[in-house]
């Protein structure tokens, strides 16, 4: 029953970050991302992002890309969440969708995010990406 909860926990905390990016929340002291832990870093396996990027700079490249793109939109179509309880982590693979990226295209993705139980709190250590999934809507 426990491991149900933290499941639920995790989804919603998953989904609160794809509103925020949704609604255009790239603000670092919003509550939108108070479970983003320090140090937490987006693999950008794209060729114009080859490094792992910081939050601050995960949201330089949001801000960019949905400048270029306003109907940049990002929806969760399946969550498989795994937890690990005694190794406190926890894994979400997700099925995404983007919309508006370049406008009329759709396109799927594939994502992981990692999350970590520090002090009894859920944190988001890391954002994955399928090698060659690149959903920004560059070429």
């Amino acid at each position: 029953m426990e491991n149900q909860k933290t499941t639920q926990h995790i989804e919603r905390l998953t989904q609160r970050f794809a509103d925020a990016i949704n609604g255009r929340d790239f603000d670092l002291s919003s509550p939108a991302w108070d479970n983003v832990a320090k140090g937490f870093a987006a693999e950008a396996e794209y060729p114009h992002f080859p490094r792992k990027l910081e939050l601050p700079e995960l949201f330089d490249m949001l801000r960019n890309l949905t400048a270029v793109f306003p109907d940049y939109v990002l929806r969760l179509k399946e969550l498989n969440t795994t937890v690990y309880e005694k190794a406190r982590h926890a894994e979400v693979f997700m099925k995404v969708e983007v919309e508006g990226a370049p406008e009329g295209v759709t396109k799927q993705g594939v994502g992981i995010l990692v999350y970590r139980l520090i002090d009894e709190k859920w944190w988001l250590v890391e954002h994955r990406t399928a090698s060659g999934m690149d959903m920004t809507g560059r070429e």
